[in-house]
């Protein structure tokens, strides 16, 4: 049941991932997709939880299924491919795992209260994802969730 679980919330998150692929400016597209992710993450809480908090000591996914999970990134690594100079392409598997690690860092910080008033998660997720697009010659401006 818990697989199951897992990967219905790796589903839902690709889903919200496509919802941008029509958007034809591809920086506007890669900052439509990370904002979908942090809005995920604050919206489904426990999903999120279920694919990346604290059930993680009890119970973590088979292999198998982290493999399909991860799957569901492809969407947004095509975006940060779109994205990226051409010189920098090979890069595009490990720019999207800094931007989602990067993501990741500031959703689970603001789901457990731990980063200040409102604004300073909004300002935080558009420094941290600016200077990871920036350092591999992209421009994202994600702006507010």
């Amino acid at each position: 049941m818990l697989e199951a679980l897992y990967l219905q919330s790796f589903a839902a998150l690709e889903q919200a991932f496509k919802a941008h692929v029509a958007e034809t400016d591809c920086a506007k597209r890669l900052a439509s997709m990370l904002n979908a992710y942090r809005a995920f993450g604050l919206r489904e809480p426990a999903l999120y939880n279920v694919m990346f908090g604290d059930l993680g000591r009890a119970w973590e996914a088979p292999a198998d299924c982290r493999k399909q999970a991860w799957r569901s990134f492809e969407t947004l690594r095509d975006a940060v491919l779109d994205n990226l100079p051409a010189a920098h392409a090979v890069d595009a598997e490990q720019v999207t795992h800094a931007l989602w690690s990067a993501a990741h860092g500031v959703v689970s910080l603001e789901l457990r209260k731990l980063i200040g008033p409102r604004s300073m998660p909004d300002q935080i997720f558009d420094n941290v994802i600016s200077s990871i697009c920036a350092a591999n010659g992209m421009v994202c401006k994600v702006g507010t969730a």
